[in-house]
């Protein structure tokens, strides 16, 4: 499995950058103290959708057999749209 820690650092930062100008990584820890932007990664779980359908081999087999244990579309879009909309996180980030 891939190691996506650094990537992740990398997307925040860029965000960052892009919401107070491009500046030094130090800058921009300096000015997320002072904001009140934050920021969330998830990861919504497995999603039973239907691109791994059209898919041919293992991948379809696995699909199959895990599809009974695999979250519906509209329950993996809950969390996202929660910490999109809701008041309830606007102090916290993570």
């Amino acid at each position: 499995m891939e190691d996506t820690g650094n990537t992740d650092i990398e997307i925040i930062l860029a965000v960052l950058a892009v919401q107070h100008d491009v500046c030094s990584a130090a800058q921009q820890i300096r000015l997320r103290k002072n904001s009140t932007t934050t920021a969330y990664k998830l990861h919504p779980g497995v999603i039973g959708t239907q691109l791994a359908e059209e898919a041919g081999g293992l991948t379809k087999l696995f699909y199959w057999l895990g599809k009974p244990f695999m979250q519906s579309p509209k329950s993996g879009t809950e969390t996202p749209i929660y910490l999109a909309t809701s008041e309830e996180v606007t102090s916290a980030s993570g």
